[in-house]
């Protein structure tokens, strides 16, 4: 079946199984970070949850879609897998997605020969304050930086 999600004006059309019919449209989606997803209400909280695990009932933290389309919820797409099985399927993330070390998270900004001069500067005595305003970033993830807490594989 196909559920069609108005997005930013746009229409986005998520796929799932005729059996799943019932779990599906007692729900309003909405799309987020390309994944349908619905806000679930119980005990006057309130909590988000995407539509592939309401379809698998999943407690796994990670569902795999196998034809990379996140809107493609049909059973015979989705995979339950571990952190470190679901990183493996995305090679294209380093190998680790948002979990990978250094330039190879997705969301880094930095590469290690600019961590290895914060590093360096910091040691000449300059502060973190203005450390991060020569790199154009806050002083959080360059305090991170100097005490380890990222980049310490370096």
């Amino acid at each position: 079946m196909i559920l069609e999600i108005k997005n930013k004006g746009q229409i986005k059309q998520a796929i799932y199984d005729d059996e799943d019919y019932n779990i599906v449209s007692c729900h309003t989606w909405h799309i987020d970070h390309g994944y349908a997803r619905t806000t679930l209400r119980e005990h006057e909280k309130r909590s988000s949850i995407s539509m592939h695990r309401l379809i698998l009932q999943s407690k796994s933290a990670h569902t795999h879609h196998i034809n990379e389309n996140r809107l493609d919820n049909r059973k015979s797409n989705l995979k339950p897998v571990s952190e470190k099985e679901h990183a493996k399927e995305h090679p294209e993330r380093g190998g680790g997605g948002q979990f990978q070390n250094g330039r190879l998270n997705i969301r880094s900004k930095l590469t290690q020969d600019q961590v290895l001069e914060i590093r360096r500067l910091h040691k000449e005595g300059i502060s973190g304050r203005k450390i991060a305003k020569m790199f154009d970033m806050g002083s959080t993830p360059i305090a991170y930086i100097l005490n380890r807490k990222t980049w310490n594989h370096i």
